[in-house]
C-alpha cells in the first residue's frame, strides 16, 4: 500500500463520505489532478501548507489529501449553528482574523500532538493576483513548537474556479501539487523565536513558488505536445 493512502479507519463517517463524493464531483467537473501525493505521510503529524488564492482552497485542497485534515476557518462562519456544524463537521475550528488567537493556536497544536494533518495558508489571506503576498510567521511558529514535517503545497485555477464574490463553482481545469517534506532537521538550524519563525516561513514559500515553476513547465509541454500533434495531423491530411 502506498504511503499516501491514508487508514480508512480512522476516517470519521461524515467526512469521509464528504471527501468521497467531493472527489468524485472534482475529478467530473473540474478534471481535477493531484500531483505528488506520495509525498504526504499516511500517518503521523504533518503541516500541509498552500498558497490562497479563493475562498474554496480549503475544500479542493483537502480532497486531494488523501488522508483527513484539519483548518482554521474565520469565526464568523460559526455564528451560524447549521453552518458551525457543518464547517465543525468537516474539521474545521475557528479562528479570530485581528490579533493572535492563543485558542486557535492551540487547538491548531492539538492537532499536530495526536499526529494530525493540519492544513495551513502561510500568505494568512488570499492574493489578488498571481503573485503570492508575503508569508506570515504563524506558520513558522506552529512548525517550531510542533516539531510537525511541512509539505508544500500548489493549488492552480481555484480562482478562476470561484473567483471572490462568486457563490457558484465555475467549471476550470483544477491542479493540486505536493512537493517532498520540509523536515525539523531543515529549518531549525540559527537563531530560534521569532527570526526562526520568519526563516521557516519563507522557506515554505519558496518550496510553494517551485511547485508552481514545476507546474507550469508541465503544463506548456503538454500544450506542445498536443499542438505537435494537431500539426501532424493536419501535415497528414493536407498530403491525402
Amino acid at each position: 500500500m502506498s504511503r499516501a493512502v491514508a487508514d480508512q479507519r480512522r476516517w470519521p463517517f461524515f467526512y469521509g463520505s464528504c471527501h468521497l463524493l467531493g472527489r468524485a464531483l472534482a475529478k467530473l467537473l473540474l478534471a481535477s489532478e493531484a500531483l505528488g501525493q506520495e509525498n504526504i505521510p499516511a500517518s503521523g503529524r504533518v503541516i500541509i501548507a498552500s498558497n490562497h488564492r479563493s475562498n474554496v482552497d480549503p475544500v479542493l485542497v483537502g480532497l486531494m489529501v488523501p488522508r483527513p485534515v484539519h483548518f482554521m476557518a474565520k469565526e464568523e462562519l460559526f455564528a451560524n449553528p447549521a453552518l458551525r456544524w457543518l464547517v465543525t463537521s468537516l474539521n474545521a475550528f475557528p479562528v479570530r482574523r485581528t490579533g493572535v488567537d492563543k485558542e486557535a493556536l492551540r487547538r491548531a497544536l492539538r492537532v499536530l500532538e495526536g499526529d494530525g494533518a493540519l492544513l495551513m495558508f502561510p500568505e494568512g489571506t488570499r492574493s489578488p493576483d498571481d503573485r503570492f503576498l508575503p508569508p506570515k510567521p504563524g506558520i513558522g511558529l506552529i512548525a517550531a513548537r510542533s516539531a510537525a514535517p511541512i509539505v508544500p503545497a500548489y493549488i492552480h485555477n481555484s480562482w478562476r474556479i470561484l473567483p471572490k464574490g462568486a457563490i457558484m463553482i465555475r467549471p476550470h481545469k483544477l491542479f493540486v501539487c505536493f512537493g517532498k517534506p520540509l523536515g525539523p532537521e531543515e529549518y531549525s538550524e540559527g537563531p530560534s523565536g521569532p527570526e526562526l519563525f520568519e526563516r521557516i516561513a519563507t522557506r515554505v514559500m519558496q518550496r510553494i513558488s517551485e511547485l508552481r515553476e514545476d507546474l507550469l513547465g508541465k503544463i506548456g509541454r503538454r500544450l506542445r505536445r498536443a499542438n505537435d500533434g494537431v500539426a501532424q495531423v493536419d501535415q497528414r491530411q493536407a498530403g491525402d
